[in-house]
C-alpha cells in the first residue's frame, strides 16, 4: 500500500516550489492544468497532463504496474483541487447538467474520493503527493478546498490521509520570505502527521525532506 500524503495552501505559497530538490529520475508529475513548474530544471521530471478522473487513475496504476517504472517512487498530482474544479466548470453549457445537478456532484465526490483510494493501492515503495488549494470554512477552519458539500459532509478528504501539511511564509530580517510546511494542527487547520516523523511544527517547504521523514520513521520501507 502507498503512502498518500496532503499538501495544502493558497495559490504562490510554495506547493509546485516544493518539488524542486526531488531527485528527479524518481518522480512523476500529473500535471493538471500543463503548468511550468516555478524553478529551473523543472521540465526534466517526468510528467503527463490530464485533469479527467479515469485517465489519472489509468495513470497511477500504469506507474506502478510497469515494470519499466520500476525506478519511480514519487508521484505528484499538481492541483488536485482542479480536478473537481474542472469537472464542475466543463458541466456547466451541459444542458443535462441543469436537470441533474446533484447527480453531477456525486460523479465529482466519487472520482475525487477514487483518485485518492487509487493512489493508496499502490506499490509498497511508492509516495503519492496530492497537492491542493485551502479554503476557510463557516467554522473559520483552513480546509482542503472541495466542490459542492458531499466531499466535506460525508467524507472529508484529509481523513483518507495519515498526513497534511500546509503551506506558510514567514518574513525574515532581511524582508526575504520564508517558506514553510506546518506539520502539526495549530486548531485552525486540518493539518497533522505521526507522533516523532517530523522533529518540529515547521519545516521548509522540500518535499524530498517530507520523502526522507516517511522513509525514515517507516524504517526505509519505501
Amino acid at each position: 500500500m502507498a503512502k498518500t500524503v496532503m499538501i495544502q495552501g493558497d495559490s504562490g505559497t510554495g506547493k509546485s516550489a516544493a518539488l524542486r530538490n526531488l531527485e528527479k529520475e524518481k518522480t512523476v508529475l500529473i500535471n493538471i492544468l500543463g503548468k511550468s513548474l516555478p524553478f529551473k530544471g523543472g521540465n526534466l521530471i517526468d510528467s503527463i497532463t490530464t485533469d479527467e478522473p479515469k485517465k489519472i487513475d489509468d495513470a497511477l496504476l500504469k506507474i506502478s504496474n510497469s515494470e519499466k517504472r520500476k525506478e519511480k517512487q514519487i508521484i505528484i498530482i499538481d492541483d488536485f483541487q482542479y480536478v473537481m474544479a474542472n469537472m464542475y466548470m466543463k458541466s456547466l453549457l451541459d444542458p443535462k447538467t441543469k436537470d441533474s445537478e446533484f447527480q453531477k456532484y456525486k460523479e465529482i465526490g466519487y472520482a475525487a474520493w477514487n483518485n485518492i483510494r487509487t493512489a493508496q493501492s499502490l506499490r509498497d515503495d511508492i509516495i503519492v503527493f496530492f497537492l491542493t488549494h485551502t479554503e476557510i470554512d463557516v467554522n473559520g477552519r483552513t480546509k482542503c478546498k472541495t466542490i459542492g458539500k458531499m466531499l466535506d459532509e460525508k467524507i472529508v478528504l484529509e481523513g483518507m490521509f495519515t498526513i497534511v501539511l500546509n503551506t506558510i511564509i514567514h518574513p525574515d530580517k532581511q524582508g526575504d520570505e520564508r517558506y514553510c510546511f506546518q506539520t502539526q494542527n495549530n486548531g485552525n487547520n486540518t493539518t497533522k502527521s505521526p507522533m516523532g516523523m517530523f522533529e518540529s511544527e515547521e519545516i521548509p517547504n522540500d518535499l524530498q525532506i517530507v520523502v526522507n521523514a516517511i522513509k525514515s520513521y517507516y524504517g526505509g520501507v519505501i
